[in-house]
């Protein structure tokens, strides 16, 4: 989906930034998350990117801004 100023892309594990994964632990954003229960690290969650992106049943978008702002989001099936 494309949108002068949203893009929504496929996210990759080569998109995994230590800024993603500090928002992932902030229990501010992740207190309604099932992933709150879990300290998170670069590469736990490159894995389990890497992991959806072989999936045929999963899929994880980032929906990106011109304003250099990203919200990550699964879709299972």
């Amino acid at each position: 989906m494309k949108h002068p100023q949203i893009y929504l892309e496929r996210l990759m594990p080569v998109d995994v930034t230590e800024n993603y994964v500090n928002w992932l632990n902030d229990t501010d954003i992740n207190r309604y998350l099932e992933s709150r229960f879990v300290k998170h690290d670069i590469e736990s969650v490159k894995l389990y990117v890497e992991a959806m992106t072989i999936s045929d049943n999963n899929f994880l978008f980032c929906k990106s801004f011109t304003v250099n702002l990203s919200i990550f989001f699964l879709i299972k099936s």
